[in-house]
């Protein structure tokens, strides 16, 4: 059960903290846009 837990933990982080490292600006603008035209749509 610890491998489990520790295998979905440690893949899901690094990809975290290198998409920021590598393009900040571009995925912070790209996330906060896709969120609020998706958001903004449905409401």
């Amino acid at each position: 059960m610890p491998l489990q837990y520790t295998a979905p933990n440690p893949k899901i982080e690094p990809p975290n903290p290198k998409n920021t490292n590598q393009n900040p600006k571009k995925p912070s603008h790209s996330s906060l846009a896709s969120i609020k035209i998706q958001t903004i749509p449905p409401i």
